[in-house]
């Protein structure tokens, strides 16, 4: 879990904007914790001391966008605080967002990705504001699949009934009932909503399990693409019926994700974690005869046909640098993408933010892979397979 300080500076920098200059500020006074930044001020006197704390930089001295989100902080950190000691009541987990922390976030999200989804795959406010908490806490609670609501059912659903008893109305708060799945298609939209709100939630970086000594997003559109295409492709190739089908991806999906989640408590980045659940800790489960027969294939053979995939340039294998067959061209290791080639890089090769070459860097007898079928961190993998 993360320290002290390291909660002060996620809630400073990386929530609510405040210069890294500014928060070091704040700790080379003393401030270890939210605590200890809340502590600071009284309500009467809070103004003044975060102005106080400004005149102790070389750059943000009456910089009044700084004192803004200065301000903003101070305040949330104390109702947080004081939502927390005020006894064994739970915080609402799924309560709404204050809006510019929703705006901040998608907006994170949109410029990693330039990706907008559209509203039947986007999701619920509620659902996001509880993976939000989640994910800036660091503790994660398994997700009922059958209760993922996207922006557009949860748009339509009523906030509130009215009962009638005796001479009073009464106002309850509506809580949506659990979806039954009747098909494949309303399971997988489903599972994609739920993945597509990690993603939304997930862009912070964290110290990655598996590459030590690099950064990796908490999850990535890439974990999200990944574990949507393998627990498709197993279900495809299940050989039962619909019902038997939705009750086996439903069991097993759920003993991923509580895989992951048992490895995200031990700090793991939740993309990392659902991966090693899915490829090694539950792969077993997930095992299935054929290739897709039967009434599950037929009814995923309903779901609108894939895009092509992009075309890819060859390449012959041989030495520090390679010839492109397409083109002629040579090119070297300075010609791949390294974001694509850690899984951060998710779009296609001709839309590359980098410019370059979406090929395996890993390097074999003096040169590189070169190979487009998949990145260096699965190449021993795709090698042994």
């Amino acid at each position: 879990m993360a320290s002290g300080v390291e909660r002060f500076e996620l809630l400073l920098v990386n929530e609510h904007k405040v210069a890294a200059e500014v928060f070091h500020s704040l700790k080379h006074m003393g401030c270890e914790s939210v605590a200890d930044f809340v502590g600071l001020y009284t309500e009467a006197d809070y103004e003044d001391g975060l102005k106080e704390v400004l005149q102790k930089t070389e750059t943000f001295k009456d910089n009044r966008i700084q004192l803004a989100r200065l301000r903003v902080a101070w305040a949330r950190a104390k109702q947080d605080l004081s939502a927390t000691s005020s006894g064994p009541q739970e915080e609402n987990l799924e309560a709404p967002l204050p809006p510019e922390v929703r705006q901040r976030q998608e907006d994170a999200f949109f410029a990693k990705y330039n990706v907008r989804f559209p509203p039947d795959l986007l999701p619920a406010a509620t659902l996001f504001a509880r993976h939000f908490r989640e994910l800036r806490r660091q503790h994660k609670e398994l997700d009922d699949l059958a209760r993922v609501k996207s922006a557009a059912e949860s748009s339509t659903a009523p906030a509130t009934e009215v009962k009638q008893l005796g001479d009073f109305r009464v106002v309850l708060k509506a809580e949506p009932p659990a979806v039954s799945f009747k098909d494949l298609i309303s399971l997988l939209r489903a599972h994609e909503i739920l993945l597509n709100s990690w993603a939304m939630a997930g862009t912070a970086e964290r110290d990655s399990k598996l590459l030590p000594g690099t950064k990796v997003l908490e999850f990535s559109m890439s974990d999200n693409l990944a574990y949507r295409t393998f627990a498709a492709e197993r279900l495809r190739r299940y050989p039962g019926t619909v019902t038997q089908a939705i009750q086996w991806f439903l069991d097993r999906d759920r003993q991923t994700r509580l895989a992951a989640i048992t490895l995200y408590q031990d700090e793991w980045p939740l993309g990392e974690a659902l991966k090693t659940a899915y490829e090694s800790k539950t792969a077993v489960l997930w095992q299935v005869g054929g290739s897709g027969v039967g009434a599950v294939d037929d009814a995923l053979s309903s779901k609108p046909p894939e895009p092509p995939a992009p075309k890819r340039l060859r390449v012959d294998r041989a030495g520090s640098s390679q010839v492109d067959t397409s083109t002629g061209k040579t090119i070297s290791a300075k010609d791949l993408c390294e974001k694509w080639n850690k899984g951060q890089c998710t779009r296609r090769q001709a839309e590359c933010s980098e410019k370059k070459l979406h090929r395996c860097s890993f390097p074999v007898e003096g040169g590189f892979c070169g190979a487009w079928q998949h990145h260096a961190l699965n190449h021993n993998k795709k090698s042994r397979g």
